[in-house]
């Protein structure tokens, strides 16, 4: 592979070349087999020869990661006289401004790379017109969503985002009103992407890295390490290892001497796409923060409430988790029972049909989406909304399903309690 990553059959756009130069710069290590190439998900990375399992693929050393406490920093030293105090942010809003910072000041940025380092980095991630996060739906598209979890939780999201945007652009604007002008919502709804589709929990930085998020543990940003897609079920590990020579981030308060390495455990052939592994995620979670959607999502749920109680339950395919919300169900209609000497079979029969005339409603608020194309929606996004209100009403009808057992199962031992009972289908009843 030459320099500029050409190997005769692939060649990688001018930002990826720049990204491997600065990587390189800064003590980060790219597979020499790895290139980036532009295909139908963006940009994608492949190799263009054979690479064995156990091998590294890339690595990123601490000090070039994206913390807070860098953030903290490069904004501080941005500003001449008078840096906005961000001690109240949380730390999306300090990581995002540091990255909005890099655009506020693009004309001078040379100036400032001691301390807003990342600007290669920000060059290689696709641009606002490409994400297709819920956030950058069309109004049209944004309609098809209603009806389903993910609709009130772009809203959240949007409300939440826009709310910290403000505070930030105030803080930044009262330190200068030229960069407060140049801090616009856009900016800052491209840094809040960024970082909720390429995060890493801070767990990975340390000695016995883990991708699992704790109390404690914060969003950052791993530059390289975060540019492989997503493959579910691809098995990778995550080793921390010591690194020769690294130079000294200031502002930086992890280890300078520890790098973190994304290595495959499957032998990769040349030509073929080299994965990283999320982990299990539904498709309502990759929507909303990554912009894709997988087909038959084997680890899809569905957010179910009973009204009056802020008690949230995730229930996956085949009624997985739906004990639960059964649980609260019974609990209330015990509450509410006239008698405490009610049958066990005639409770499980009124549990069975308040849930099944929930699950019912929840079925009529899914949105009907047509096969063909609408006016005002893009193909990639209509596709992934079908994909997607496809895995919820697979999951509402492995309710119902549940439901009709229970059903069944109460409506047999009244019958062995010398009860006969004649028991219409919810939709039996409506008809």
């Amino acid at each position: 592979m030459t320099s500029s990553g050409s190997t005769g059959w692939m060649t990688e756009p001018a930002p990826f070349t720049q990204l491997r130069a600065w990587a390189a710069e800064n003590g980060a290590y790219i597979h020499p087999s790895l290139v980036f190439v532009e295909d139908t998900h963006g940009t994608s990375a492949y190799a263009t020869e054979d690479i064995d399992p156990e091998e590294t693929i890339v690595s990123c050393p601490f000090s070039l990661a994206i913390t807070p406490e860098i953030a903290r920093y490069g904004i501080a030293q941005s500003f001449n006289t008078g840096a906005p105090d961000t001690s109240q942010w949380n730390e999306r809003q300090t990581i995002c401004t540091y990255l909005v910072m890099h655009w506020v000041m693009l004309g001078e940025l040379f100036k400032h790379e001691a301390y807003l380092r990342h600007g290669p980095y920000l060059r290689s991630l696709p641009r606002s017109a490409a994400l297709l996060t819920p956030l950058y739906f069309s109004p049209s598209e944004f309609a098809l969503l209603r009806g389903t979890n993910l609709y009130g939780a772009t809203t959240d999201r949007k409300n939440a985002w826009e709310a910290e945007w403000r505070v930030c652009r105030e803080a930044i604007a009262g330190c200068n009103k030229d960069y407060g002008e140049k801090f616009n919502w856009e900016r800052y709804l491209s840094a809040s992407t960024y970082l909720s589709s390429r995060a890493f929990p801070s767990t990975l930085l340390s000695e016995n890295p883990s991708i699992t998020s704790s109390d404690s543990s914060h969003p950052v940003l791993l530059p390289i390490v975060d540019s492989l897609n997503h493959a579910r079920g691809h098995q990778v590990s995550w080793v921390v290892s010591p690194i020769q020579k690294t130079e000294f981030a200031p502002g930086d308060h992890v280890s300078k001497n520890l790098q973190i390495n994304l290595i495959i455990r499957s032998p990769t052939a040349a030509r073929e796409q080299l994965f990283n592994n999320y982990g299990p995620k539904p498709n309502a979670e990759l929507l909303l923060a990554y912009g894709f959607v997988i087909p038959d999502n084997p680890d899809d749920t569905i957010v179910l409430k009973l009204g009056g109680s802020d008690k949230r339950w995730e229930v996956g395919r085949e009624a997985k988790g739906i004990e639960g919300v059964w649980d609260e169900v019974k609990s209330r209609l015990s509450q509410d029972a006239e008698s405490e000497e009610e049958e066990g079979w005639a409770v499980s029969l009124d549990v069975a049909e308040m849930l099944e005339e929930m699950v019912w409603q929840l079925v009529k608020a899914l949105p009907k989406l047509e096969e063909r194309n609408q006016e005002g929606v893009r193909s990639e996004v209509a596709l992934m909304v079908r994909i997607y209100v496809k895995g919820q009403m697979e999951i509402l009808t492995s309710i119902l399903e549940y439901a009709a057992r229970r059903k069944e199962e109460a409506i047999e031992e009244a019958r062995q309690s010398g009860v006969e009972l004649d028991v219409l289908d919810e939709r039996e009843e409506e008809d």
